[in-house]
C-alpha cells in the first residue's frame, strides 16, 4: 500500500483541514488520489462529534465556547497545540482483507501504543471507552468515519498541550479530570521523536510505503 505522508508545519485551522480531508475522501473513493496520513497540530477549536448530545451543545453555547459540527465519530473534544492530530484517508481493500474497521482500529491502537511506550508511558486500547489510556486517564482520542470502504477522521494523542480546555467540558463524555497528556505523566513529550515512533510502527503494522 503506498501512503501520501504529509507531516504540517505550524498550528492549521479546523476547517481547512476538513476540507482538505474530504475532498481526499471523494478522490479516494473514485480511484483519483493517492491515501492519505496526515500528522498536524490544531489551533485551539472544541469539536462534536456525530454523538454529542444537544445538552452539551447548549452548554458550549452557554459558556461563549466556539465548536465546530463534524461527521467523525464521538462526542466533544478539545484540539490545540501540543496535541498531535493523525488524520488518515485510507481504503481498508488495500490494508485489509476483507475490510474490518475493528482490525484496522486494533492495529492503528497498537502504532499508538507502542510510540507511547517508546516515550515512557505504558498505555492500553479501551474498547468501551474508544481510545488510548494510560492506567485511568484517557491520553488519546479515536474518532473515524467510513464511506465506502474508506476511513478517515483520525486520532489525536496529548503530547504536550494544556488540558485547561478540557475542564470546560466533558471530553467524549467523560470527566476532565480523566485526561491526561505525556507531559504531565512525566514521558518524553519531544513531538519529533513521537512522531519518528509512530510513523514506524504504523509502517510496519500496515505493511505501508509512504510516499
Amino acid at each position: 500500500m503506498f501512503v501520501e505522508l504529509v507531516v504540517s508545519p505550524g498550528l492549521l485551522h479546523y476547517e481547512y483541514t476538513s476540507k482538505v480531508m474530504l475532498e481526499r475522501v471523494d478522490g479516494v473513493v473514485h480511484g483519483s488520489m493517492r491515501q492519505l496520513l496526515w500528522l498536524l497540530e490544531h489551533r485551539s477549536t472544541y469539536t462534536c462529534g456525530v454523538s454529542t448530545t444537544q445538552l452539551e451543545a447548549s452548554q458550549l453555547q452557554h459558556l461563549g465556547l466556539d465548536f465546530i459540527h463534524t461527521e467523525r465519530g464521538g462526542r466533544v473534544t478539545h484540539h490545540g497545540p501540543g496535541q498531535r492530530v493523525i488524520y488518515f484517508v485510507i481504503d481498508l481493500k488495500s490494508v485489509l482483507a476483507p475490510p474490518d474497521i475493528k482490525l484496522f482500529v486494533k492495529r492503528l491502537s497498537a502504532s499508538v501504543i507502542s510510540s507511547l511506550r517508546g516515550l515512557g508511558v505504558e498505555s492500553y486500547y479501551n474498547k468501551d471507552e474508544i481510545g488510548i489510556w494510560a492506567g485511568t486517564y484517557k491520553i488519546a482520542s479515536i474518532g473515524l468515519k467510513v464511506k465506502k470502504t474508506v476511513v478517515y477522521h483520525g486520532i489525536a494523542i496529548n503530547i504536550s498541550n494544556d488540558l485547561n480546555p478540557f475542564k470546560l467540558i466533558n471530553p467524549c463524555g467523560l470527566d476532565s479530570s480523566s485526561i491526561t497528556s505525556v507531559k504531565t505523566l512525566g514521558g518524553n513529550a519531544d513531538m519529533r521523536i513521537f512522531d519518528d515512533l509512530f510513523l514506524h510502527h504504523f509502517k510496519k503494522n500496515f505493511q505501508c510505503t509512504y510516499v
